[in-house]
């Protein structure tokens, strides 16, 4: 029963990480003029970290001898298609906050003490990112 729920705690927690705003930004890319190169660099350093916690997730789930969950975006992304940088940003500060409570809530559930470390590392990770979001957002004279 524990890696059951070990399994289902880590798939549900890769399925954050794979369906989240900054993960769909990674595919349908927003509009970057000539004076947001900054950003631009910014953003693909925050998918590239956001992917790497997925895939050690994704790694994890495969040694418990678990599949990776196929994990549809939501919907309503699809309604930011085709907006500039700072406004895909700023919507995937917030939509991150509320995946880094889902992470929160995941690393409770579960018991098993090697998930705990992912799911810990996971989450310290997922601040990070927060953090740098905040950073990234704030105006050019607030840095």
């Amino acid at each position: 029963m524990p890696h059951r729920v070990t399994l289902r705690t880590l798939r549900s927690a890769c399925c954050v990480l794979r369906r989240s705003f900054l993960a769909y930004l990674s595919h349908a890319r927003p509009y970057v003029g000539p004076e947001a190169a900054a950003e631009e660099e910014v953003l693909d350093e925050l998918i590239a970290r956001q992917e790497a916690l997925a895939d050690r997730v994704a790694a994890k789930v495969q040694a418990l001898g678990g599949e990776e969950p196929h994990c549809d975006f939501p919907a309503e992304f699809t309604a930011a298609h085709d907006v500039s940088i700072g406004y895909a940003m700023r919507r995937a500060a917030e939509l991150h906050q509320a995946d880094l409570v889902r992470l929160r809530e995941l690393r409770e559930e579960q018991h098993d003490p090697d998930a705990d470390k992912l799911l810990a590392d996971v989450v310290h990770e997922a601040e990070a990112i927060r953090d740098q979001f905040k950073l990234a957002n704030q105006p050019a004279g607030a840095r």
